[in-house]
């Protein structure tokens, strides 16, 4: 192996990686992976000299300019790039771990022209404490699928379609001589008044619902899997700022123009268009509009047979894959190629939509999953549908939750063992691993899903809450403003960030999105909370739950806080309210002197449960002394996840001690 230095310029090449030393790029395996600027500095130094040992001394010193840096930082730099190059700290290929020492690159570096490439493919997770969700709870099937009698033509239409959309999209990127910028971010104002979505991304589109001129619900239903498969695609261009679904359609709904749009969601592009059906015609027009100067630059119109979706998507995909081969994804283009028989889809999808509509569904949904099972066995799709459908009954009983979780998970492994790309799949393996502890699989497949299918905002938002449950806070707060940026105007989005900000003690930046949604039910118990931790008791009476099962305790602690003689009064309501039937009442974490124990059991239970609740709190400084006893340390021993901070990086609020952690 070559240990001298390498020249500081040019491409530096080993196995299927490229570094682009001037370019500040990796790619692998053809394909442009975003990572943070100071962990492709540690790459390149390691590439510069393979085979050398770094200390992390000089690791710090060369990246940082000074040692000044706690252990984690480090850490968590090495693990983005072993999620980066395919590998993990126990699945070792290139970054090699010199305990006590440091880090050493082992691979045949040489230098090279570099790829003729330009593309980019999955989203990075920026801070990912290794490789890189589930809807929100506590159902995992997320809110997309419609009735959809036309799948059959619609899921064609919407490929073919999309990859005419992408090749205009970045055909125009690439003739402004600029390359789509990095993953999207939302920057939250300091005021209390506003949060302020700004995409890091000169690209940012939103889809509008295609208008249906004429036509049958038949053709609305048409139009609206068009409308969502398109977003569904473009989401998976790196660089490519899509708005999701849910607030799609919210804009348009709000009747506001497009120049509004463009300040209210931070979009700098639109997608609109029509569907007509006349006889056995389908015809779809659509057209990109700069929203700035208001200048159509794109425009396509599309007539064909309508029961022939397949012939236009291999047409179009034809005519245009040699361009769009270099500047897409893996996973695009394998759901490109991924056509499958128009009429399993339309039934899958229609089973799609009975989980969709609600527990009450559920088991109408397993039934119809399981025809579809019996009769296409070999259909990836119907597994990881009927995964998920399961997942739904699995909270309704705990006499059934371990059957049904045990069947979810086999359906949801054989999918992926006759597709490896179904998000779906992947979403149901990584909740029953975070439920078991097994955070490595949790982890890595929730992050698998949530670069499958970057529009699906329950996906990122569950994987966010697993990571802000490890204590990972930095990364699940980056993850969950990701979520936000696409999907801003949907109340469960503004839900969990305001929950987050509030765990993370951020009370004031959290006001503002619980005041917009004074309205949703599901943020009454948050909105207490918020007011509690800001000190304004007299909101906090305003907003005391009136559901009857807690309604006597939130009154009493509430009261207890403005008075703590009354705290004896306010346990024994607390405990009158956790009788059979109802789960632990959160207002115990305010207790002046709280049974620790039970608390921190209490908490597990809650995410063993499947449920996100407030999981994520014993991380919050309002539970400062939760963390100090042995309770604490018996958790993190108990549930592995200090296991796993060994071998991924400790979060930069803890640091061992021993056989300890200390958490501040």
């Amino acid at each position: 192996m070559n240990n001298v230095p390498l020249p500081a310029t040019g491409w530096l090449t080993f196995d299927a990686v490229r570094i682009d030393v001037d370019g500040h790029r990796l790619l692998v395996d053809g394909v442009e992976v975003t990572i943070e600027r100071k962990a492709f500095s540690v790459l390149l130094l390691l590439a510069q000299s393979p085979g050398r040992v770094f200390t992390r001394d000089e690791i710090l010193d060369a990246v940082w300019g000074h040692s000044h840096v706690t252990p984690g930082v480090l850490n968590r730099i090495v693990t983005l790039l072993r999620h980066a190059l395919g590998e993990s700290a126990t699945s070792k290929r290139y970054l090699s771990t010199v305990h006590g020492v440091g880090y050493r690159l082992d691979a045949p570096v040489r230098r090279d022209e570099g790829p003729n490439v330009v593309a980019a493919s999955t989203e990075a997770a920026p801070g990912l404490p290794e490789a890189s969700m589930v809807p929100v709870e506590p159902n995992l099937a997320h809110p997309d699928p419609v009735p959809i009698k036309a799948a059959a033509r619609w899921r064609g239409w919407a490929i073919a379609l999309g990859v005419v959309a992408l090749a205009a999209l970045l055909s125009l990127a690439y003739r402004s001589g600029r390359q789509p910028a990095a993953t999207v971010a939302a920057a939250h104002s300091q005021s209390t008044k506003a949060v302020v979505v700004t995409p890091a991304t000169s690209r940012s589109l939103i889809v509008l619902p295609l208008q249906v001129i004429g036509g049958t619900a038949q053709d609305a239903t048409f139009a609206a899997g068009l409308g969502e498969e398109l977003i569904s695609l473009l989401a998976q261009v790196e660089g490519l700022h899509v708005i999701a679904r849910t607030s799609a359609a919210l804009a348009q709904d709000s009747g506001k123009s497009l120049p509004e749009l463009a300040r209210l969601l931070g979009v700098t592009h639109a997608l609109e268009g029509s569907v007509r059906h006349d006889g056995d015609t389908v015809r779809v027009s659509l057209r990109l509009v700069d929203i700035a100067t208001g200048q159509t630059l794109w425009a396509q119109q599309y007539d064909h047979a309508a029961n022939d979706p397949l012939a236009l998507e291999r047409s179009v995909a034809q005519s245009v894959a040699a361009s769009l081969a270099l500047k897409l994804g893996r996973d695009v283009q394998r759901y490109l190629e991924d056509t499958g028989d128009p009429e399993l889809y339309r039934r899958y999808l229609e089973a799609r939509r009975l989980v969709a509509t609600g527990p009450g569904n559920a088991w109408k949904a397993v039934a119809a999953f399981r025809r579809l099972v019996a009769d296409a066995p070999d259909y990836g799709r119907a597994h990881a549908g009927l995964a998920i459908a399961l997942s739904p009954p699995s909270f309704a009983s705990p006499t059934i939750a371990r059957k049904v979780l045990a069947e979810a998970s086999a359906e949801a492994t054989r999918a992926l063992q006759l597709n490896p790309d179904l998000a779906d799949a992947h979403a149901v393996l990584a909740d029953a691993a975070c439920r078991a502890a097994d955070w490595e699989t949790c982890i890595t497949m929730g992050a698998r899903a949530v670069g499958l299918a970057p529009a699906d905002v329950a996906y990122r938002l569950m994987h966010s809450a697993h990571l802000m449950r490890l204590g990972y806070a930095d990364q699940a707060l980056t993850q969950m403003r990701i979520a936000y940026a696409s999907d801003p105007l949907a109340a469960a989005t503004r839900f969990q960030l305001a929950r987050m900000l509030d765990a993370l003690g951020r009370h004031d930046e959290a006001l503002p999105l619980h005041n917009a949604m004074k309205d949703y039910p599901g943020d009454t118990h948050n909105r207490w909370f918020n007011a509690v931790w800001r000190g304004d008791l007299v909101q906090a009476r305003q907003l005391i739950t009136p559901d009857p099962r807690w309604h006597d305790s939130y009154a009493a602690v509430t009261a207890a806080l403005a008075n703590p003689a009354l705290w004896p009064a306010a346990r024994k309501a607390i405990a009158a309210s956790e009788q059979p039937g109802n789960v632990f009442n959160w207002t115990r974490i305010l207790d002046p002197q709280p049974d620790v124990q039970r608390d921190i059991a209490g908490l597990e239970d809650t995410w063993r449960s499947g449920y996100t609740g407030f999981g994520e709190m014993l991380w919050s400084p309002q539970l400062a002394n939760h963390r100090r006893g042995p309770a604490f340390q018996d958790y993190l021993h108990r549930t592995h996840i200090i296991d796993y901070w060994n071998v991924h990086g400790w979060p930069p609020q803890c640091h061992p001690d021993g056989d300890l952690a200390v958490c501040e």
